[in-house]
């Protein structure tokens, strides 16, 4: 029983945690440009992984490391992430007043 209180519990954290995310997301696109913000927001994560790996002693910029993750994090960055932090702000544009779900990122 333990272990699927445990499974229960971490499912809960990712509600939460991912659902405030995109709350949060919601409330500081009204202070700060999209871009900015993005570009705070993988700042700040990419310093707390680096300090987590040099805590651990793991060399984190060797180079066959940094050239197989150079495509990933370009898709993943620029394109993912761009149409994510683009998208919000076009819902408020949308005909109607901006109900519905937001627009793919291509649409814009």
């Amino acid at each position: 029983m333990p272990k699927t209180l445990a499974i229960l519990f971490a499912y809960f954290l990712i509600y939460v945690v991912w659902g405030s995310t995109y709350y949060f997301i919601g409330v500081a696109l009204h202070g700060f440009p999209t871009f900015l913000l993005s570009a705070l927001r993988f700042s700040t994560a990419g310093l707390i992984l680096l300090v987590i790996c040099a805590c651990r002693g793991e060399r984190a910029f060797t180079p066959r490391l940094v050239g197989r993750s150079a495509v990933s994090g370009i898709i993943l960055l620029f394109i993912d992430m761009a149409g994510r932090g683009v998208g919000p702000t076009q819902v408020e544009k949308r005909p109607g007043g901006g109900g519905g779900p937001p627009l793919p990122p291509l649409a814009l």
